[in-house]
């Protein structure tokens, strides 16, 4: 039976950094196995509004964006179908004519301000990302993003700001960063975060404990030349040579059934030093 996909939450304040923390996992987990949804493709289609109510409209309160279709999409995802989503204008506040078609893959990842404000939607997540960044350095990212990419004014980017975005962020996004499993302050600017995100540091480190666990024998090299006899000796050394060979394994991610393989590697380097200790010590 296949394994439904892993869902993975990246949430944080506007301009906190979400983009870029979802791109370097897209860019880790490979672009064949992740697809990525975001919660601002579900604004809802104010047709019945002019431009000027809709220049003032509160954007930032989850009762702006259709999240119910997204729960129903992410469920799809989760369970091997493919959606149609929708594709937001954010000059116009209009949703496009046209969807988006994702496939499922075996990651799927949403980004947005209130996935976790939303219960339903925030129960669907395996692990949840919070992005934590200074309002300030959010405020300056907003205001370059808004107007390079949305056609607004700097007025018009600090005034909607003041009047919704800090209120709302206060009010709900930074009250749902307690349902966060991790919290990476600064966002993609934080190497460390995202190095101990992907394991590589945690990787390195079990790689070279590992390893030590097949030859740390040699510590105790002298002593053992003297008590244990030649057989007793090779079976050490297959214990370690097992041990290390595993290891190409252990660092296979992608290879299916490795990270079983390896096990196989431990257990058998284990048993050398089991019938070595047991069947060996003591005789030289």
């Amino acid at each position: 039976m296949t394994a439904p996909p892993l869902a993975i939450g990246v949430a944080g304040g506007t301009g906190s950094g979400k983009t870029t923390v979802a791109n370097a996992i897209r860019n880790r987990v490979g672009e064949d196995r992740i697809a990525i949804l975001s919660h601002d493709w579900y604004y809802r289609d104010w047709v019945d509004l002019p431009k000027d109510v809709l220049d003032h409209k509160n954007f930032d309160h989850p009762d702006s964006l259709e999240t119910d279709l997204l729960v129903r999409h992410l469920r799809a995802l989760k369970g091997g179908a493919t959606v149609e989503v929708p594709v937001y204008d954010f000059r116009t506040h209009r949703r496009s004519a046209e969807t988006h078609r994702i496939e499922p893959r075996k990651v799927v990842l949403v980004d947005g301000i209130l996935i976790y404000a939303e219960p339903e939607l925030r129960k669907l997540f395996d692990v949840k990302i919070f992005v934590d960044t200074d309002a300030d350095i959010r405020l300056i990212r907003r205001i370059r993003r808004d107007i390079a990419e949305r056609g607004r004014t700097l007025e018009s980017v600090v005034a909607q700001y003041e009047s919704t975005v800090r209120p709302m962020h206060l009010e709900f996004v930074e009250p749902s960063k307690r349902y966060a499993d991790l919290i990476i302050p600064e966002g993609g600017e934080n190497a460390v975060a995202l190095e101990f995100l992907f394991g590589k540091r945690v990787h390195k480190l079990a790689v070279g404990l590992y390893v030590a666990m097949g030859w740390l024998v040699v510590v105790a090299a002298k002593p053992l030349l003297a008590a244990v006899p030649w057989p007793g000796l090779a079976w050490l050394a297959a214990g370690g040579l097992l041990y290390t060979g595993g290891i190409a394994f252990y660092a296979a991610k992608r290879v299916r059934y490795a990270h079983t393989v390896w096990h196989l590697f431990v257990l058998g380097g284990s048993a050398c030093h089991f019938v070595a200790i047991l069947g060996w010590s003591g005789r030289a």
